[in-house]
C-alpha cells in the first residue's frame, strides 16, 4: 500500500530579485592582465622535484 503525496512533489521556485551583474565590475581595463610568472615558476619547480623523486626511486630500485 503506497501513499501518493497530495500536490506537487517539488517546492515551487521562488522568484527573487535577479543576481547583480558582476561581469562589468570584475573586468580589467585593457593592458591590466594579471601576471602568472610566480605560479608558472612554482609549477615548474614542483614538476622538477617530482621528476627528481621519481628518478631517485627508479635508480634506487634499479641498483638492487
Amino acid at each position: 500500500m503506497t501513499h501518493e503525496p497530495d500536490g506537487p512533489v517539488t517546492p515551487p521556485a521562488h522568484e527573487g530579485p535577479p543576481p547583480p551583474d558582476r561581469s562589468s565590475s570584475q573586468e580589467l581595463p585593457p593592458g591590466e592582465e594579471p601576471t602568472t610568472t610566480g605560479t608558472l615558476f612554482i609549477m615548474v619547480f614542483f614538476l622538477m622535484a617530482l621528476a627528481g623523486m621519481w628518478g631517485i626511486m627508479y635508480f634506487t630500485l634499479l641498483s638492487r
